[in-house]
């Protein structure tokens, strides 16, 4: 009976139960697994290979490129663009989600630089995804900005819905005046805005979430978004001199992230005030605030007040060191009316304020005790102090000990994490 019971157990040891699952299982698998290990999965087991080349999601960032070894000079650096040409071009099903990060460091690595094949092949695999199915595309190539143009056919193309660009030239495609018809996420990385002469404001019909990061020439960039509820805007602001292209989204957007750094391309006379009410933004983040600028203490109390539905704000200011160029003059003339200057109607429905690297500035603090005395539904204020701010132990107490308009507020103070 024994040796019966050894019989069946070394019989059934040496199935492979694993490559007699479903399909389905098996495309969920390689899901789990990097582009890489997928197809070395299709290489060692014919039971995968199918699999594989229905796979709809193909990966090609850092960790794929550093298994090559750096380009020798006898080699041609098209050739490990044409290890991602196959991938692609091999594909029995559509491409749901397909993933391009080249860096520069990358490409110095790999001796690919422009201009070399990588356009070419760029434009291929653009052309391909574009006609296939592609859902989420993530594009991003450093350098590529000086040279290469995004094609139109993925502006135009109907079947995104999730897209990340990073290192290219940006104009709309003529004779169009609707673009990323399926697209409700859209981020822009390392992107320069071509001018538009035509005038025209091109439609986004489905986009909820537009994000820019380190781009020029944004206020090229008009669109007509009426989905548009997340807008974030880092570090974008060489040529955006007033605030006229933000009057397109503010009275749509619920969520809004913003950086202070804007003040310094725009006059002073038309930083806030020519800001339009943003009627239903919920949650606002602003980043790199410096109060010991008179300007950007104004900039930000005139902004909240135009966001009558606020219920959460963020705001992080500068780490800075020491007092620098600190504007005396203006700010002593604001301490000694500060209630002319702060708050001038209550923020009804403002119930979240986080502070980080707060230093104890005497605007910060103004700012600070104007939000609870014209704040009646606030119910929490987060301090996370800097690292080298002023009064660690008088700041505190007198912020704690200033009139509030609501009897629900709590005041946190946290010590700064590196």
């Amino acid at each position: 009976m024994a040796s019966v019971c050894r019989r069946k157990t070394t019989s059934g040891a040496g199935n492979d139960y694993i490559s007699q699952l479903p399909a389905e299982l098996k495309e969920s698998i390689l899901e789990l697994l990097s582009t890489r290990e997928a197809a070395k999965m299709a290489m060692l087991s014919t039971h995968w290979k199918d699999v594989w080349y229905a796979h709809g999601h193909l990966v090609f960032d850092y960790d794929f490129f550093s298994y090559f070894p750096p380009v020798g000079f006898e080699d041609e650096p098209g050739d490990y663009m044409e290890i991602i040409n196959r991938c692609l071009m091999l594909r029995m099903g559509s491409v749901k989600k397909f993933t391009l990060g080249l860096s520069e460091g990358e490409q110095q690595r790999l001796y690919v630089f422009i201009p070399l094949p990588l356009p070419a092949y760029i434009n291929r695999w653009c052309t391909f995804l574009s006609r296939n199915g592609i859902e989420e595309l993530r594009i991003s190539v450093d350098n590529c900005s000086r040279t290469y143009k995004l094609q139109d056919c993925i502006i135009t193309c109907p079947t995104i819905k999730q897209l990340l660009l990073g290192g290219f030239v940006f104009g709309f495609p003529a004779n169009s005046h609707s673009v990323f018809p399926g697209v409700t996420s859209l981020v822009f990385e390392y992107i320069e805005f071509q001018p538009d002469l035509t005038g025209t404001v091109y439609n986004v019909p489905n986009l909820e979430k537009l994000s820019f990061e380190n781009c020029a020439g944004i206020d090229n960039f008009v669109i007509n978004a009426p989905k548009l509820k997340c807008l974030t805007t880092n570090y974008n602001y060489e040529n955006l001199t007033d605030s006229r292209w933000f009057v397109l989204h503010f009275t749509v957007i619920s969520t809004l992230h913003l950086q202070a750094d804007l003040l310094w391309h725009m006059p002073d006379a038309v930083a806030a005030v020519t800001f339009p009410s943003a009627t239903n933004l919920e949650v606002f983040v602003i980043n790199n605030v410096d109060f010991i600028y008179t300007k950007h203490f104004t900039f930000v109390i005139e902004l909240i007040q135009k966001c009558p539905k606020l219920c959460e704000l963020r705001i992080e200011t500068g780490n800075y060191y020491g007092q620098g160029d600190y504007e005396e003059e203006d700010a002593s003339r604001i301490l000694e009316y500060p209630y002319s200057f702060v708050i001038k109607k209550e923020l009804q429905l403002l119930k979240t304020v986080k502070m980080s690297v707060f230093h104890g500035y005497r605007l910060e603090v103004l700012f600070v005790k104007s939000i609870l005395l014209n704040s009646p539904a606030l119910e929490e204020l987060v301090i996370t102090k800097a690292p080298h701010g002023q009064g660690a132990l008088e700041i505190p107490e007198e912020i704690m000990c200033s009139p509030r308009s609501s009897p629900k507020a709590q005041v946190l103070f946290l010590e700064y994490k590196y």
